[in-house]
């Protein structure tokens, strides 16, 4: 339950740190009457994200034994490679997490692109969470469910948080301590990964793949927070 809660708890914040900064910039703006076309892109790319897991999910279930197994493993082993590709690649600045939406996106108040960025946004991060949790999905269903609703609550709740109380909340740690997580998590879903390509080398290919994946990627996000932080 904790990697889908971690996974959905992160990419729920980062949804909702676009979504309602856009909805107060058009309440100060005094447009209101454009936040529909906000709520209909947010449902708009739901669904289309909804669909597309349905999808994904009926063409694996036609696959069977070794075939299915190495599309696990595959499948795995790709993930890993995004967590690897958004730490050690994708270096998200300060102004990506600052809560003023005038300063991440040149607004336009015209329904079609609030519709489309609202659409864009949601699709794209509810896809993510689909394809992260695709492999576990098909093993335990009922922890996946209950993974994804509590960590949909806890962003809920902390955007509730950051928005409407005096509580000045530092964003960037708590993507970094995410981000943390997420090494652990990409460094197990390696290990399960070659698991399931090389089953002859059973627990020693998985544990190998752990260490290859978390011990450098540690070090290489903690020196480069390190060296921000001593600039500092």
């Amino acid at each position: 339950m904790i990697i889908p809660m971690t996974i959905t708890f992160r990419e729920s914040l980062e949804m909702l740190l676009i979504i309602v900064p856009l909805l107060v910039y058009l309440n100060k703006m005094d447009r209101t009457d454009l936040s529909k076309y906000i709520y209909g892109g947010c449902i708009s790319g739901a669904l289309a994200s909804v669909l597309v897991g349905k999808i994904l999910i009926s063409t694996i279930n036609t696959l069977e034994g070794p075939i299915h197994q190495l599309f696990l493993g595959s499948m795995m082993i790709f993930l890993a490679a995004l967590i690897l590709y958004s730490i050690v690649l994708v270096s998200k600045d300060n102004k990506n997490l600052t809560l003023n939406i005038t300063e991440k996106y040149d607004v336009k108040l015209k329904g079609f692109s609030l519709f489309l960025l609202s659409f864009i946004t949601i699709f794209r991060e509810s896809l993510e969470i689909v394809i992260f949790l695709l492999p576990l999905a098909l093993a335990d269903p009922l922890n996946i469910i209950l993974g994804v609703v509590l960590g949909i609550l806890l962003s809920l709740a902390l955007a509730y948080i950051i928005f409407k109380s005096s509580i000045k909340l530092n964003i960037y740690i708590i993507f970094v301590v995410l981000t943390l997580i997420l090494i652990i998590i990409g460094g197990y879903m390696t290990g399960e990964g070659l698991a399931l390509l090389f089953p002859a080398y059973g627990k020693s290919v998985e544990l190998l793949g752990k260490l290859i994946f978390t011990i450098p990627l540690l070090y290489i996000f903690l020196k480069r927070e390190l060296r921000k932080y001593l600039k500092k």
